[in-house]
């Protein structure tokens, strides 16, 4: 402590103002090369093709590597924290050089020379082809929705607003999300889909086309619950589920609107038909729930149960329920 308001003289000082201290310039040996990195041009696409012959005509230019020469061999981006839970962990999809660029500036080649100006010659002489493409938003393990207001819009072919390998659960905030594009999603969802309070307005924009599935709004492979929460998704195209659950979907409080919407598709086989809720078990014990669809209102495999609250379901070419209603209260108002 006797240090503290006493001026001291700095060990490494002497040697600095004097330029008797060495850096690693001046301990580099003599045959030493230079590397630099060639950093795309774009922020998200694939490289094509690289042209180097101009700049391997560059005197003192040892090597040029490229995304082309690398080995295919992944490593997670460094300097991210590692976990020892699998379903943590940083997913392991980088190269020492990119033909998958995801940012402006990936690095996509390098230049080794016997100076830095002819290595920074080589760089500008290298001719990059590019095949750039829109970004679908990051696939992640889980979504937790909490608060604020989050926009989202895609339009690329089977993309997705969110995307998930496991669960997506909003208790809160506003989601406003648009897709367009065949086989595109407002979410996507690997287990279960769980809301539990919030808001989530969605549309989903298809095209017509005879051998791919239009826009969708929420594809679930596990459970959809729905309390205390407003969801409505507006789906268009041939084929376009405002709701496609591969289990149960439970509404147990809330105002759901969904509606699949379509031209004139009546000589269109069945798998394609329009539906504005799909799943093998439809529930609702409370709550709004309005179902539009060109073809079928609800679809379900095993049940549609109704034991509270009102259900209105409308079809504009086929018949509202695709599957027997077991109702022990509530209300039920079809239209077909």
């Amino acid at each position: 402590m006797g240090a503290i308001g006493k001026s001291e003289i700095r060990v490494d000082a002497f040697d600095k103002v004097t330029g008797r201290t060495q850096y690693y310039e001046d301990r580099m040996p003599q045959e030493a090369l230079y590397v630099r990195i060639k950093h795309s041009t774009i922020a998200h696409g694939f490289v094509k093709s690289i042209d180097t012959s101009e700049a391997e005509k560059i005197d003192g230019v040892v090597k040029i590597l490229t995304c082309f020469d690398v080995p295919d061999i992944p490593f997670p981006t460094a300097g991210h924290p590692w976990s020892m839970d699998p379903g943590h962990q940083d997913v392991a999809d980088r190269l020492l050089l990119n033909r998958h660029v995801r940012l402006y500036g990936d690095d996509i080649a390098a230049v080794v020379a016997e100076t830095t100006v002819a290595a920074d010659e080589a760089l500008k002489a290298i001719k990059v082809e590019y095949e750039e493409t829109v970004p679908d938003p990051a696939v992640i393990p889980d979504a937790y929705i909490k608060g604020g207001y989050i926009k989202l819009t895609t339009t690329g072919e089977k993309s997705s607003a969110i995307q998930t390998t496991r669960n997506y659960t909003q208790s809160g905030g506003i989601i406003e999300a648009t897709v367009g594009g065949n086989g595109s999603k407002i979410i996507n969802c690997d287990g279960d889909a769980t809301f539990s309070g919030g808001k989530l307005t969605g549309f989903a924009n298809g095209t017509v086309s005879s051998d791919e599935t239009s826009a969708g709004g929420i594809k679930c492979a596990g459970n959809i619950t729905i309390s205390n929460s407003k969801v409505a998704i507006d789906c268009k195209g041939k084929g376009a589920k405002a709701i496609n659950c591969d289990n149960y979907v439970t509404v147990n409080s809330g105002e759901v609107t969904m509606i699949a919407a379509a031209e004139d598709y009546t000589e269109i086989e069945d798998d394609k038909k329009s539906r504005a809720i799909q799943a093998d078990c439809f529930t609702i014990n409370d709550g709004i729930v309005i179902a539009k669809a060109y073809d079928y209102a609800i679809s379900s495999g095993i049940a549609i149960n109704v034991n509270g609250g009102i259900v209105n379901a409308i079809s504009l070419n086929c018949i509202a329920f695709e599957t027997g209603v077991t109702q022990t209260d509530g209300w039920v108002l079809t239209k077909d």
